[in-house]
């Protein structure tokens, strides 16, 4: 074994997620979160899903992920209501609107 020194050891056992009224809207629920596909689209036309809520195949219940499931939600919500809307996110740094010349 090996013994290493460490200022801070800090241990995070977990949470638990409380849905509240969101258990009785016929949600497909797994492993106490929401089900979601790829798109974080849910069971449930139009409601999408994203962070500690939300479960899929694969998922790491890291928050590095909800940094990409939030914009993939936000982007599945956009073509829900707009199918030709564009699919592909834009970098503020590449948008004509925000870039001024």
């Amino acid at each position: 074994s090996e013994v290493i020194k460490l200022d801070e050891l800090i241990i995070n056992h977990g949470f638990k997620i409380d849905l509240g009224p969101m258990k009785d809207w016929g949600l497909e629920i797994e492993e106490g979160r929401i089900k979601a596909d790829r798109h974080m689209r849910t069971n449930l036309s139009g409601v999408f899903v994203a962070g500690d809520a939300a479960h899929y195949e694969s998922k790491l219940r890291l928050i590095a992920g909800g940094f990409t499931e939030g914009p993939t939600a936000v982007n599945s919500a956009k073509a829900y209501l707009d199918p030709q809307a564009e699919q592909m996110a834009m970098y503020s740094t590449h948008h004509k609107k925000l870039v001024t010349q």
